[in-house]
């Protein structure tokens, strides 16, 4: 009875172990996703349409605000 109550603990213990490991690896997945400078350097060109259509808008939205003064 006691070999198997030690064997349990044993796999318990390496299923916490996989756990934590895979909870790191996650985390790590998702700093990556939500960094703009890492999905810049991934996506340069992604990252540059992006600018020129916020710089467009506000621009935009800009001239109309001083068109009406």
């Amino acid at each position: 009875m006691g070999e198997t109550a030690a064997r349990l603990e044993q796999l318990i213990g390496q299923q916490r172990e996989q756990l934590d490991s895979d909870v790191r690896q996650l985390q790590s997945q998702l700093r990556s996703m939500v960094d703009w400078r890492v999905q810049t350097r991934r996506h340069p060109w992604g990252a540059a349409a992006v600018v020129f259509m916020a710089s467009y808008l506000v621009g935009s939205l800009l001239g109309r605000l001083f068109r009406r003064f």
